[in-house]
């Protein structure tokens, strides 16, 4: 069988068209998150915390990356806590745990917040004693009706803050200020 220059040609070429509307849609997600997911926007211009270039660094990890080589350049105490976020990230919770614990590990807050013994977030300020912290973000007294107004929608509340609105539910709100209210 005789090899056709110009169809591996085309073949290559279609490949690399796909490469890049995939790209293009990895891109997207990343720098305006995903509205009623967890996925936040993460682009500076939506008010997260990443410049367009390690946007693109993203984006091509994610498309050719190998992981492996990754690990070679962390400390052991970076794995640990990026394995210890991956398993809070499963939402598996411990039987008799608050409601709102549950909703912190399925909402993806893991990613972004500590809370010592639950999730070990670097993006996002560390929650484990929020219940007893005197502000929320800085801008707000610390308690549950400012809280619920914060986690509703924080930009609206401090504009340019890192945080998205993850168009969390009133009853999702509810769950989630009590327990960081827990949290002393």
């Amino acid at each position: 069988m005789v090899a056709d220059d110009g169809l591996d040609q085309r073949l290559v070429h279609f490949q690399e068209l796909e490469l890049q509307q995939k790209a293009d849609f990895i891109r997207k997600t990343i720098q305006r998150g995903r509205p009623n997911t967890p996925m936040p926007a993460w682009s500076v211009d939506e008010g997260g915390a990443l410049n367009s270039q390690d946007i693109e660094d993203l984006v091509n990890f994610i498309q050719r990356g190998d992981f492996a080589q990754v690990r070679n350049q962390l400390s052991p105490e970076q794995i640990a806590n990026i394995q210890a976020t991956v398993t809070a990230s499963g939402g598996q919770v411990e039987a008799g745990a608050p409601p709102g614990k549950a909703l912190f590990l399925q909402k993806g807050c893991v990613a972004c917040h500590t809370i010592e013994g639950v999730s070990s977030g670097t993006v996002g300020p560390n929650l484990t004693h929020q219940g007893s912290n005197p502000q929320i973000a800085g801008v707000l007294p610390n308690n549950k009706e400012n809280l619920e107004k914060w986690l509703l929608n924080p930009p609206a509340v401090k504009p340019g803050t890192a945080m998205p609105n993850l168009g969390l539910s009133q009853d999702d709100v509810d769950k989630l200020s009590d327990y960081l209210q827990s949290l002393k």
